[in-house]
């Protein structure tokens, strides 16, 4: 009798798992078609100023508005090396001096800068540098950002 049940389990047991793996598929669902995705490119600044003040503790990365731009992206870029690092957006509603950093209300919307210090942040010191923007567009689709548009390098 107990060999019985044994072997009627076993083979319950054995059922359920067959047909637990048969019925059981991969998950991958291939599916055809195209997908019609709409997206708006930024447009590019037409060029980045850089300057240092005068007392050499920042840089003003500067930069006039293109139409549909949302916001600018600030990027720095090490001579010779490869990466790419993001440092900011740039904004429209201050100015920045050139004698020491400070800043004071912007007067006119379409000129945007960023101030950037320059110690204690990714310069070192005898090393050249460029800084570059990117513009994200204002924009209800999806946005791409343009491509970056550089200023010359500069040594620190």
């Amino acid at each position: 009798m107990m060999k019985k049940l044994f072997l009627t389990a076993m083979t319950s047991i054995l059922l359920a798992f067959g047909l637990i793996t048969i019925s059981c598929d991969n998950g991958v669902q291939e599916i055809k078609g195209t997908i019609d995705l709409v997206y708006d490119k930024g447009t590019p600044v037409a060029s980045v100023k850089v300057q240092k003040t005068n007392d050499n503790s920042f840089v003003v990365i500067s930069m006039d508005a293109v139409d549909n731009g949302g916001s600018y992206n600030v990027v720095l870029q090490m001579e010779g090396k490869k990466t790419v690092n993001s440092i900011g957006n740039a904004q429209n509603l201050l100015i920045y001096s050139l004698y020491n950093g400070a800043t004071s209300n912007n007067t006119d919307p379409d000129k945007w800068s960023f101030r950037y210090a320059t110690t204690g942040t990714l310069i070192q010191a005898g090393k050249k540098y460029r800084f570059g923007v990117r513009v994200q567009p204002f924009t209800a689709n999806w946005g791409i950002p343009s491509d970056i548009v550089w200023s010359g390098y500069i040594q620190f």
